[in-house]
């Protein structure tokens, strides 16, 4: 029998519409803030022989196991403990042999409701919570009974645009860790580029074999800066910390890049972008301003694509979801895009803009607030985009990034037509 096994769980808030378009097609696991996504931050802190289970809703099973063969999804062993971890939690090493040394209930307090972070079974999982994690079904408090002792200092992600707005802190906070325990991301001396002017050189950690063309501006002064490896850069870019390009990024020239940014593996930027998390394999290379947002995957901005992420009356922004609207008690909230949707030139994005999977935005003027999944967004207002059309768009695009769509992908993606 093994001794540990963790199982990241999800918890009913986030199941709810408050995460969505992103969730539409991923675990809440998945989902990138700051340096790494959740499952990123487990596999960093477990002991390479605990068994780690993903908990997911029940239509996330089949493609969350096939991007991720090494976890069990859903799937629990029997184990001599189980340490089961809320995934809405920004998990630190700190928390983390906190929950390892605990065999109490560890419970948030703050000015929010009570939320269990996580917990440890020792033997054998009550039945109550073996069905939940083996049928997807969300688990609740009621569901734990262990003594209480609180953490009130833990972090829950409450709603995408909390993801997106913590994700300045959530970048140093991840930076910070792994250089405080002596261990750079990246060994790589830039003094010897002539074509880079950085400042607070100690900040900017860069993956070797990346080039800078000329004019390149890396500002670090304000938090640090990381590169992963085959990043390329076009002339004349400027970043201002703190910021992540994951790796096979292509940074386009003229690009501004502002504090709080996010860029997830292979994607293409350019323009300007604020405060913003994409999750990867999309493109925003064209001028146009891009502001506290998240961008799903397989995205396309098209050129001149500009969100607003501000009110004019300087309000706070409202969002709605599958028409229920949400006080977000935010200034700032910009578009949240989920995967295979593209925008056409010229395209302006209205304050707080929700728009679902696989949609097609060229309308005149400012669309919807809410576009739902598989819209036709056009001068005739919302119709149906046919999923087999779009479908076939979706193969077209991940094959000029050598992928294919798997057979799990594409049965996800009717299911939401």
């Amino acid at each position: 029998m093994i001794h540990d096994q963790i199982v990241l769980f999800e918890d009913s808030h986030a199941h709810s519409l408050l995460f969505r378009p992103l969730t539409y097609t991923r675990s809440f696991a998945e989902l990138l803030v700051g340096c790494y996504s959740g499952l990123e931050r487990i596999l960093a802190f477990a002991h390479p022989e605990s068994p780690i289970v993903l908990h997911v809703r029940p239509e996330l099973v089949p493609i969350v196991k096939k991007r991720y063969p090494f976890v069990r999804v859903n799937e629990l062993l029997q184990a001599k403990r189980t340490i089961f971890i809320n995934a809405r939690l920004l998990l630190t090493e700190h928390l983390f042999n906190q929950f390892l040394s605990s065999d109490d209930s560890l419970v948030r307090w703050d000015d929010q409701p009570e939320e269990i972070l996580g917990f440890n079974i020792v033997g054998l999982i009550p039945k109550g919570i073996m069905h939940r994690i083996m049928s997807g079904e969300a688990v609740t408090n009621d569901d734990v009974k262990l003594t209480e002792r609180a953490l009130p200092k833990a972090k829950l992600f409450t709603s995408v645009w909390n993801m997106v707005n913590s994700n300045p802190v959530v970048i140093q906070s991840d930076v910070k860790r792994i250089v405080s325990q002596g261990l750079r991301l990246f060994q790589r001396n830039i003094h010897s580029n002539p074509h880079v002017d950085g400042t607070e050189l100690k900040n900017i950690h860069v993956a070797e074999g990346v080039i800078f063309p000329r004019r390149t501006c890396l500002d670090a002064s304000e938090g640090p800066i990381v590169i992963e490896e085959n990043v390329k850069f076009e002339p004349n870019t400027t970043i201002l910390g703190p910021v992540v390009i994951r790796s096979g990024s292509l940074i386009k020239a003229g690009t501004k890049i502002h504090p709080g940014v996010t860029i997830g593996p292979v994607s293409k930027i350019g323009g300007e972008v604020e405060n913003s998390i994409i999750q990867g394999y999309s493109n925003k290379q064209h001028d146009g301003y891009l502001g506290h947002s998240f961008i799903g995957e397989w995205c396309n901005l098209g050129a001149g694509t500009n969100t607003s992420d501000l009110r004019n009356d300087y309000s706070n922004v409202k969002v709605t979801v599958e028409g229920q609207e949400f006080e977000t008690k935010s200034l700032f909230v910009g578009l949240l895009m989920g995967d295979h949707s593209k925008s056409a030139i010229g395209t302006q994005f209205n304050t707080g803009t929700v728009c679902g999977v696989s949609s097609n935005i060229f309308c005149s003027g400012f669309p919807p607030n809410w576009i739902p999944n598989f819209s036709w967004c056009g001068p005739n207002g919302l119709e149906k985009y046919r999923a087999d059309k779009a479908l076939e768009v979706a193969k077209i695009v991940m094959a000029r990034r050598g992928k294919t769509i798997s057979e799990e992908e594409e049965a996800l993606l009717r299911s939401l037509s």
